[in-house]
């Protein structure tokens, strides 16, 4: 049924936890909020490796910027949103976001221009960028699109000769191949997976085989078939969902584009929320990162390279904004773009500020306390 979906309250639900089968009955024993719990310790020790890595660049200069990033990946965003909600979903989300921002941790030093990143490194966001395929398709393609373009921008700008040459001899080096063999195992896995499930190595969820929804909610497939998992049509409604949630305003008891949101959407899940209110000080300096990276203005870090990661991360956010569903859990999607920009502002803010005034700083800090706390 389209339209606006709200959960049942208090529902709770059992996640299956495949890979412990071996070794727990999982119809004794509840494993999901432990698990849940060890996902949020693993997703907040890679955030403090990630505002550590920006704090060491900001080396002599301002580290109020990185304390505030700081902040951020331990206290903001949707994770810590829903990391005490029991819900059969919000695991896999919140492990798949222990993943990407460790991605972000190790991925920060190899920015670092005139440093070229070791075989280790490499290799191990080639795993993170793996496993979060394993775990969440959509962020794991966003991850393997970063790393797979920061690779060959380096191979087309390390060493000399006409591209091809570079390529190949790029492509050869011990400290490429083995991460390139490592994420090819995880496709390779990928796809028998998807194969033997659906008989074809590119689907990893056919919602057409959904019988029982579909048999209580015919109308899912006919919008499916016409409208399929993504559709630019829903890109106007997308980023009202996700930015400026005016749709959950009623006029006679009906929420706005009610009949838009019905024949385009599985649903619209209840709460409305907007990124640029529940997290304002991400999406500031974000901006900040964004505009420093247009102009060129934050020295010591490989612009091109962190244009091309960002491509890559932006197209799991692009894919959510054109989706058949919408859900608040979806917005993990966003927030590696958002942190590695946010990331990028906090180095030009730091760098800004060890030149302002004191004057100029304090008003600086009052500023962004006021964000903080809004």
């Amino acid at each position: 049924m389209g339209g606006v979906n709200l959960p049942e309250a208090g529902k709770r639900t059992l996640d299956f936890d495949l890979n412990l089968v071996p070794f727990i009955d999982l119809n004794v024993v509840q494993v999901e909020g432990p698990s849940r719990l060890a996902a949020m310790i693993f997703s907040a020790a890679g955030g403090i490796w990630f505002a550590r890595a920006v704090s060491v660049r900001l080396a002599g200069a301002d580290q109020l910027p990185a304390m505030m990033l700081l902040r951020i990946v331990l206290f903001s965003g949707p994770v810590v949103m829903i990391g005490l909600t029991p819900n059969i979903h919000h695991e896999v989300i919140l492990w798949v976001w222990g993943l990407a921002v460790w991605f972000l941790a190790l991925l920060v030093p190899v920015f670092d221009r005139g440093l070229s990143p070791s075989g280790f490194r490499l290799s191990a966001l080639a795993a993170l960028a793996g496993c979060a395929l394993m775990t969440r398709p959509s962020t794991g393609l966003g991850l393997i699109l970063a790393f797979g373009l920061l690779l060959l921008h380096r191979a087309w700008h390390e060493g000399s000769g006409n591209p091809l040459s570079r390529l190949l001899r790029f492509a050869c080096q011990g400290r490429i191949i083995v991460p390139v063999l490592i994420l090819g195992g995880f496709l390779a896995i990928a796809a028998g997976v998807n194969q033997a499930r659906w008989g074809d190595p590119f689907t990893f969820a056919d919602l057409r085989l959904q019988s029982e929804l579909l048999a209580q909610h015919p109308d899912r497939l006919a919008r499916l078939e016409t409208y399929g998992l993504f559709n630019i049509r829903r890109l106007g409604l997308g980023l009202i969902y996700y930015f400026f949630p005016i749709w959950a305003l009623t006029r006679d008891g009906v929420f706005l584009f009610h009949d838009d949101i019905d024949r385009l959407f599985d649903a619209f899940e209840l709460p409305p929320s907007s990124i640029l209110l529940t997290d304002p000080l991400t999406v500031l300096l974000a901006a900040m990162g964004l505009a420093a990276l247009v102009r060129r203005t934050v020295p010591g870090i490989a612009r091109g390279q962190v244009l091309a990661v960002m491509a890559g991360f932006a197209v799991p956010p692009t894919l959510m904004l054109i989706a058949w569903y919408m859900a608040f859990r979806y917005r993990v999607e966003f927030m590696p773009l958002l942190l590695l920009a946010a990331g990028i502002g906090a180095m030009r803010l730091g760098q800004r500020m060890t030149a302002m005034s004191e004057r100029a700083r304090r008003r600086t800090v009052v500023a962004l306390m006021t964000v903080l706390f809004v």
